[in-house]
Order: structure tokens, then C-alpha cells, then sequence
């Protein structure tokens, strides 16, 4: 799917610029060119906490790994946190996976500006110490009922690992066992504690 440059519109404060549908996927893009840590949650900006050096080093190391892998495998492209994906239309979702991945076949231009439609195939969250894992769960279902394939929680407390699909209970894969990424990554499998 190619999908051209968003248009450059005026910017506008945070408030909502329009009660009934709150702010548009493109109105929100000018934001983020002034603004840093910020998702358009059906039409209203929500402001995030920057994350902190284990989370950003955690997340890091995921991308590093899923990325060699996609790049060995010719299976796509990983985004880090800066990656925005339209999960709903209208009102508008735009949110951030701390890593995503997207099959290559769903991007036809890899110059693509802008968010990429849709969700992840994978998305990956790590819960920091200020976060709360019943809102981060939360963001897991609003992915898969989106379109994603596969979702991974973060858990550095336990260092374990959450791991959500379609349609089947959550599964708890601790620092003792291994992660696959079936069928998103098809071969993909690593020892939790590697990613810790």
C-alpha cells in the first residue's frame, strides 16, 4: 500500500480542534513535528512520559534483534518508538509501539512519509516503572483488534514476557523459558533472559 506525504496544515494548540471528531491523523503529524511523546487516542492527544535508560536500552536491544533477523530473512521493516501506526479512523488513532514490525509486502515505498496504515504485524511494549500493565494490556488489545498479528509485554520487574494473539488467552513466558514469534515471524525464537 503506498501512501503519499501528509499535507502541511496550520498548527493548532492541543485542544481538541473539533469537538465532535477531535484531531485528524494529519492535524496530529504537524504536532509531532513540535511535539515529542505524544499519541492521538480517538481524536485526543495524550502527552507520555519520555522513557527512561533501562526501557530505552531494552528497547534497543529488541529492535537490534528483530531487525537483523527481518533484514537476514527479507521479511520487512522494525520501527522504534518514533514509528506511528493508524489503528482507527475517525476519530483518529495514532499510536507507538515501543518496536514494531511490518511485513515488506504491506509497505510498497520505502520512502513512505508519514504514519503507516494500520497496525503492526508485531508490536512490542515495555512497561517502565511509572507505567501501569492494565493500561499497557489495554494498548496490547487495541492493537490486535486493529489488525496485529502478535503483541509482546515487557515486563522488567519480572523480566518476563506477555505475550498476546488473536483470539487465545495470554500467555506468561518467564526469564526460564523462550519466545517465538509465530506465525509473524516464522523461525524467530529467543530465550527470554536474552532480552533482558
Amino acid at each position: 500500500m503506498t501512501v503519499s506525504a501528509l499535507p502541511k496544515i496550520e498548527s493548532r494548540p492541543h485542544s481538541v480542534p473539533n469537538a465532535t471528531t477531535g484531531w485528524t491523523a494529519q492535524e496530529f503529524a504537524r504536532l509531532v513535528g513540535e511535539e515529542k511523546f505524544v499519541e492521538l487516542i480517538r481524536g485526543e492527544v495524550i502527552p507520555l512520559a519520555p522513557a527512561g535508560f533501562r526501557h530505552s536500552r531494552l528497547g534497543g536491544r529488541v529492535f537490534r534483534l528483530l531487525d537483523a533477523y527481518c533484514e537476514e530473512h527479507d521479511l520487512g521493516y522494525v520501527t522504534n518508538s518514533d514509528g506511528g501506526y493508524i489503528l482507527e479512523r475517525e476519530p483518529w488513532t495514532v499510536r507507538s509501539p515501543d518496536v514494531g514490525f511490518i511485513r515488506k509486502e504491506r509497505i510498497l515505498d520505502e520512502e513512505l512519509e508519514g504514519f503507516i496504515p494500520g497496525a503492526p504485524d508485531l508490536a512490542v511494549e515495555i512497561v517502565s516503572p511509572y507505567d501501569n500493565l492494565t493500561a499497557t494490556a489495554a494498548k496490547a488489545a487495541m492493537y490486535l483488534r486493529a489488525g496485529c498479528g502478535l503483541v509482546w509485554v515487557m515486563t522488567p520487574s519480572d523480566r518476563a514476557v506477555r505475550v498476546f494473539r488473536p483470539g487465545e488467552l495470554v500467555q506468561l513466558v518467564t526469564e526460564e523459558g523462550e519466545l517465538d514469534a509465530e506465525p509473524v515471524l516464522p523461525g524467530f525464537r529467543i530465550p527470554v533472559r536474552d532480552l533482558f
